[in-house]
């Protein structure tokens, strides 16, 4: 059964909401992989598979958030930089 992912503290709310207010105003029209269900979709997407498996090890809830943070951090980074290069070519 996959777990749906939802941010589970302030700190990772703040994170989603600028990850997809980056990819919504930023992404190029038509790109097919990385795009935010790719790294946001509830239960199918990068940052929720990595949550369901912090979870099934028991991971405490401190150290998920940090996980789950750094994960999204490393993502927007990457996307960030995909994203630069299709749009500054």
């Amino acid at each position: 059964m996959k777990l749906k992912y939802e941010p589970h503290t302030p700190r990772l709310k703040i994170v989603d909401q600028y990850i997809r207010e980056l990819f919504r105003d930023e992404l190029p029209d038509g790109i097919k992989y990385h795009n935010a269900d790719h790294t946001l979709h509830p239960t199918k997407g990068v940052v929720a598979v990595a949550n369901n498996i912090a979870i099934s090890e028991n991971i405490s809830e401190h150290d998920r958030e940090l996980q789950v943070s750094s994960l999204r951090s490393q993502l927007e980074c990457w996307n960030s930089g995909i994203l630069e290069s299709w749009v500054l070519g």
